[in-house]
């Protein structure tokens, strides 16, 4: 879309009497409606939708977008039609949001549109490979199976994700909880012993610096409090752009702890959309240039399984193509090997991710309690700087007196 053009959802007829919703691109609305009546539509109802498309799609929860899948899935094996089973699923959800865009993809049914282009043109939010995979299935016959895989594989990264964020959540825990220590301890102690003390000049610079800094937060509570809470929001935010998370991902890569951690789950990913995607009947190239698309956020291994892509190109076998650049582990080229030989690359690709996943949980819980650990002596050396700065100072208030 470029950027003189704005979103505008509209309700229409065709000239074969059946009712359409969808959204269109135009610079205004005079020109959406122009763009609608020359593909022979009788507009309804035209409203500006700017960022209402995509934002009813962000607001479906990933337990809906498993759902659907898993739901049509189901269906179509039944030998259900695909667009009475759309249907079906859009009334159950009701009158969820995701309802609405499960209509819409309804709607592009009934225009021709195979399911791969209306689930990617209207439910967004779904890993790209969600669509590819369909648009394989269709292709080759296997829908009903690919649609179960992919609500697997999608419900098994939301797991991943909240297996991730639950490891993190003591450590984060310990820390708001050494943040509201140190800020008692300097906004509402150290003021006192500042009192205590009376002129501060008279004592060493460390006691007297705690000493000032409780006397700054005690004066400036609010400011500081709003400068925190900016703070925090300028770095939550930037950490909700891509380019940002990139560059942390990259930094965090560095960490040994972290980084076993981002690179087990990169190839198990990897491996798993894979096994999905030869399975769905993609040949091996489009396959791995399918899984690559999974892990774009790990340069390194996105630049060896690219040399590996252009090997397969050049004619090399996948497993030669695979072990070059030290793209995969010896174990798992082996792997990789056996499953060519045996005419088993899909089988062989889950059990890589198998073992991946096995070597995502160790590194999980090992770098878990480094972070614990971390977090705790922190803490510790935040409040016991304070506590020290605090007994020194009522000292040398002694030791002046003697």
């Amino acid at each position: 879309m470029s950027l003189d053009e704005r979103l505008f959802s509209y309700r229409a007829v065709r000239a074969d009497g059946v009712a359409v919703r969808d959204v269109v691109r135009a610079p205004d609305r005079v020109a959406a409606a122009r763009r609608l009546a020359a593909n022979d539509l009788v507009v309804v109802e035209l409203k500006d939708a700017e960022g209402q498309a995509f934002g009813r799609a962000a607001r479906i929860t990933d337990a809906e977008r498993v759902t659907i899948l898993r739901q049509l899935a189901v269906m179509t094996r039944a030998g259900v039609d695909l667009l009475e089973a759309i249907e079906t699923i859009a009334t159950g959800i009701a009158p969820r949001p995701a309802s609405d865009r499960l209509r819409d993809v309804a709607a592009a049914l009934r225009r021709g549109d195979p399911l791969a282009r209306a689930f990617s043109e209207h439910l967004h939010g779904y890993p790209v490979y969600v669509y590819a995979l369909i648009r394989a299935g269709e292709a080759s016959g296997r829908l009903p199976g690919v649609l179960a895989e992919a609500a697997d594989q999608v419900a098994f990264e939301e797991q991943v994700r909240r297996d991730l964020a639950g490891a993190l959540t003591y450590p984060a825990f310990l820390t708001c909880a050494g943040f509201g220590a140190v800020s008692f301890l300097l906004g509402v102690v150290a003021p006192r012993f500042a009192a205590m003390v009376g002129d501060l000049s008279r004592i060493d610079a460390f006691p007297s610096l705690i000493l000032r800094s409780g006397l700054f937060v005690r004066d400036n509570a609010l400011v500081v409090a709003a400068v925190i809470a900016v703070i925090a929001t300028a770095l939550w935010r930037a950490a909700q752009t891509p380019a940002v998370r990139a560059r942390l991902l990259d930094a965090l890569r560095s960490v040994p702890g972290a980084r076993d951690v981002l690179a087990a789950r990169a190839r198990m990913g990897w491996a798993r959309v894979m096994g999905l995607a030869l399975g769905a009947g993609l040949p091996v190239l489009e396959a791995s240039a399918l899984a690559r698309g999974s892990v774009a956020d790990d340069a390194r291994f996105s630049r060896a399984l690219a040399g590996a892509e252009a090997a397969l190109r050049a004619g090399r076998p996948v497993e030669a193509a695979f072990a070059q650049d030290h793209a995969l582990a010896p174990i798992d080229a082996s792997l990789v090997r056996a499953g060519a030989k045996s005419g088993a690359l899909p089988a062989m690709f889950a059990l890589i991710a198998t073992q991946h996943e096995s070597n995502l949980r160790v590194a999980l819980k090992r770098t878990t309690v480094i972070v614990e650990q971390v977090a705790i002596a922190l803490v510790a050396s935040a409040v016991g700087a304070i506590v020290i700065g605090l007994v020194t100072a009522l000292t040398g208030i002694y030791e002046t007196i003697g």
